[in-house]
Order: structure tokens, then C-alpha cells, then sequence
């Protein structure tokens, strides 16, 4: 129902707000995914390469639907070292994403 799915969000954004303060607290590197996300669920264009959640077709996720194909892990990494570099002035290069594979077709 739609009250259940309010009570699930407003648990998440809870749960999210424990996790920033205790980064923010301990000067931990974050990495907030929900963007990354909510731009596969509109669809993006990496280094020419489409992606997007779309089941099969979307080229970031396992033919399982639930779990990130290699392609889509590397997108992944990617925002946990940018957040890493910006944190400690780090200088961790890019995860070369185009060079990991999706779901191939025959």
C-alpha cells in the first residue's frame, strides 16, 4: 500500500541521515549512491555507452535484475573513489568503465 511504501522511504531517509552524521563525525569518505541510482532509472550515456535499469536491455544489471553486472560495479567503484579522492586529496584513478562487460547478446 501506499502508506507502507511512505513508512519504508521515511525509514530509508532515516537510516541514510544515521549513516551521513556518523561519515560527517568520523571525516569518513561517503559515497551517496542514490544519485548514481536514480540516474540508471532514467537512463545515462558513460563515455558513450548506454545504461539504465531497464530488465535486460538497460546493460548495468545481471540477467538476475537484482545485482549490478560488471560494467554497472565498475560505474559503482567509481563513485566510492571519487568520494575517497575528494575526502583524503587522494589521487585513485577511474575504474575504466567501457573495459568491464554488460549482457551480451547472441
Amino acid at each position: 500500500s501506499l502508506d507502507e511504501i511512505a513508512i519504508i522511504q521515511a525509514y530509508i531517509a532515516d537510516f541514510n541521515t544515521a549513516i551521513t552524521d556518523f561519515a560527517d563525525i568520523n571525516e569518513f569518505a561517503l559515497a551517496d549512491l542514490k544519485e548514481v541510482y536514480e540516474n540508471l532509472n532514467s537512463g545515462l550515456v558513460y563515455n558513450g555507452v548506454s545504461m539504465s535499469t531497464e530488465f535486460v536491455t538497460g546493460g548495468a544489471f545481471s540477467l538476475d535484475g537484482l545485482n549490478l553486472n560488471p560494467i554497472g560495479n565498475a560505474l559503482l567503484a567509481n563513485e566510492f573513489i571519487k568520494a575517497i579522492n575528494d575526502q583524503y586529496n587522494a589521487r585513485i584513478p577511474l575504474a575504466p568503465v567501457t573495459n568491464y562487460t554488460g549482457v551480451y547478446f547472441p
